[in-house]
Order: structure tokens, then C-alpha cells, then sequence
């Protein structure tokens, strides 16, 4: 239905999927820094990395969640605004 709904306000139905590429590519950032840290953990000791990383984590969280809630008011905005009145270039409008 939201790739329904795209179309007729004239996006690109596969818009849709962003918030689920956002997430995928965070998730994937923040695995592979827990692995460098563990990485980096092991030669230069854990009392020398732990302040470094509670700062990188922390933005990194930061930076996550106000990426992610930009994105869920954007697929908001989008979801809720008029279709187009007309035909657009993905046909005619739904009937309702």
C-alpha cells in the first residue's frame, strides 16, 4: 500500500524502503566499530581505549537516532501529502 501510495503523489514507489536501508547501513556501521574496538582493544589495553570509545559510541548512538527519526518524519511528510490530481507518469490516480 505505501508503494501504492508513492506513486500516486508521483515518488518512486521503492522510496519506501529507505527507512530499511538506513537501518540495515547503521546496524552494519555499528557492528563493524564494536569489531575495530575489539581489535584495537587487544593491543593497546582496555583502560587506554575505554574513554575514546564511550565518546564514539556515544555519537555514533547520537547520530543514529537523529538520522533515523529525520527519516521516519520525511517518510511521514511523504505518506500523508495529497496525491497528485491527475495522471502522473506511474498512471492514472487510484479510484476511490
Amino acid at each position: 500500500a505505501g508503494w501504492r501510495r508513492m506513486q500516486d503523489s508521483g515518488k518512486p514507489g521503492w522510496y519506501i524502503l529507505i527507512p530499511f536501508v538506513v537501518s540495515v547501513l547503521f546496524a552494519g556501521g555499528m557492528l563493524l566499530g564494536v569489531f575495530g574496538l575489539g581489535m584495537m582493544e587487544r593491543g593497546v589495553g582496555p583502560d587506554a581505549i575505554r574513554g575514546p570509545a564511550m565518546i564514539f559510541s556515544g555519537g555514533g548512538m547520537f547520530v543514529a537516532i537523529t538520522v533515523q527519526l529525520a527519516v521516519l518524519a520525511l517518510m511521514i511528510w511523504w505518506l500523508t501529502r495529497p496525491g497528485d490530481e491527475g495522471a502522473n507518469r506511474y498512471g492514472p490516480p487510484p479510484r476511490r
